[in-house]
């Protein structure tokens, strides 16, 4: 075909030494300086590696480079910026995800139709809680206004808890003060599960002032913690080395008559390690 050794060698040239390269993107797309490597790198297909860059204008590109021809490619939006629909119509793994997402979200519309129609408070509190375990902290929030709003008579300390538990899952500890403060108006007297919860939010998030605050409201409120308690604060203090905070914690959780077990001991043993 008249192609020579040394032209496909000048067609392979790699980038290197900070060279950039201008290519004309297609479907219209704006042309975007690529550098020759990227800020952001993960693992892909053998011999390549594939990494998210920001480009001069702001925006974002997925770099793929490596292998023979450490070929490279971009899917910028036409304004320079990362564009998801780019993403997945370039990556058919991004697509299905997509779709999953949509259809959770037209599950959870028709959940919470259903729940309009049914009016019943332990459809509501399933239903707030199934949507914070999947971390669709949105349509959560959302059955739990419609609770309030549609059967306000019949929240529970379950509605509370659950709405609170979605929050901590998904890293919200504002919103979940926010509820229960409301739950406190409400008359409704949070149990050793909300407690729990709330506490396990602020151990996971290294607040442990916060804990040590909420056991002593605990206390007032006359509600009994339990063994997975304490160990749900201790998990917190690992996480955070505080090995003098485990021990007041632990103190003020043995004078409510709290024992320890053996996932306790263990938690310490982590802590002295």
């Amino acid at each position: 075909f008249g192609i020579t050794p040394a032209k496909m060698g000048e067609k392979r040239k790699r980038v290197g030494g900070g060279e950039k390269r201008k290519r004309r993107m297609g479907g219209g797309k704006k042309k975007v300086n690529v550098p020759d490597r990227a800020e952001e790198v993960r693992g892909g297909e053998e011999g390549e590696m594939e990494g998210v860059q920001s480009t001069s204008e702001g925006g974002e590109k997925v770099v793929k480079f490596g292998g023979d021809e450490a070929e490279h490619t971009d899917i910028v939006g036409k304004d320079g910026e990362f564009n998801l629909g780019d993403v997945c119509r370039a990556d058919p793994e991004f697509k299905e995800i997509r779709k999953m997402d949509q259809k959770d979200r037209k599950e959870a519309r028709k959940l919470l139709q259903r729940a309009e129609n049914v009016k019943e408070i332990k459809f509501y509190n399933r239903l707030i809680n199934d949507l914070g375990n999947k971390k669709q902290l949105g349509y959560s929030l959302q059955a739990y206004a419609d609770a309030v709003k549609i059967v306000p008579d019949k929240v529970n300390a379950y509605t509370y808890t659950n709405a609170i538990n979605a929050c901590v899952r998904c890293g919200e500890m504002k919103r979940a003060e926010e509820i229960f403060t409301e739950m406190e108006k409400a008359g409704v007297k949070p149990n050793e599960v909300t407690f729990t919860v709330l506490l396990k939010g602020y151990a996971n998030g290294g607040n442990l002032r916060h804990c040590i605050e909420l056991l002593d409201k605990m206390k007032d409120a006359g509600v009994q913690g339990n063994t997975r308690t304490l160990n749900t604060l201790l998990r917190g203090c690992v996480k955070s080395c505080a090995v003098e905070e485990a021990k007041a914690i632990t103190a003020k959780m043995k004078e409510n008559g709290v024992e320890e077990d053996l996932y306790t001991w263990e938690y310490f043993v982590k802590l002295h390690c």
